[in-house]
């Protein structure tokens, strides 16, 4: 039975990026959409399930879109949005750390652990790279822009770590 469901999954999956493709879209939003719907469906929620969508998706899928993302992002776009880049890479950056930060103390965590969430916050960026690659593909974004966003996204998952380091390094000397 798992095998059933896990090819009609997929089958699924197929049919529905290609139509969302026919409809002007990019496959991956018609793929993200039934992602999301189909991780609300019990029958579909085993272990096994699981395992094996991940392993298709981690395997196959992600290395594909990131080496697409790779192909579509031009170094020497980043010389025409210097400013913009920059601000671009701090406002993210601060307005998700804040909102972690806000989620965190209004679930009344204290100052140091909402810091630490709204840090860890930070790299999700995948919805971010879905929507600026299918901005790119409609014409709505430019090169420049594009590249922006892709560096900031680069610039968030490196500096995550970091961060975090010294956030709990400091969060230890003060629980001591």
């Amino acid at each position: 039975m798992e095998e059933a469901n896990f090819a009609f999954i997929i089958g699924i999956l197929f049919i529905l990026a290609c139509l969302t493709e026919k409809m002007g879209l990019s496959a991956i939003v018609g793929a993200f959409l039934f992602g999301i719907s189909i991780s609300m469906i019990p029958r579909f929620k085993t272990e096994t399930m699981s395992y094996r969508i991940n392993g298709i998706s981690n395997g196959f899928f992600v290395p594909f879109f990131f080496l697409n993302i790779g192909l579509l992002f031009d170094v020497k776009a980043m010389g025409n949005v210097g400013l913009f880049g920059v601000v671009l890479a701090l406002s993210t950056n601060i307005s998700q750390i804040m909102g972690g930060f806000i989620g965190g103390k209004i679930s009344r965590f204290n100052l140091k652990d909402s810091l630490i969430i709204g840090i860890a916050l930070v790299p999700k960026n995948e919805l971010t790279l879905i929507i600026a690659s299918v901005g790119l593909n409609m014409g709505i974004l430019t090169k420049d822009i594009f590249s922006a966003i892709v560096l900031v996204v680069i610039v968030s998952v490196l500096i995550t770590p970091l961060m975090l380091r010294f956030a709990i390094r400091d969060k230890e000397v003060i629980d001591e």
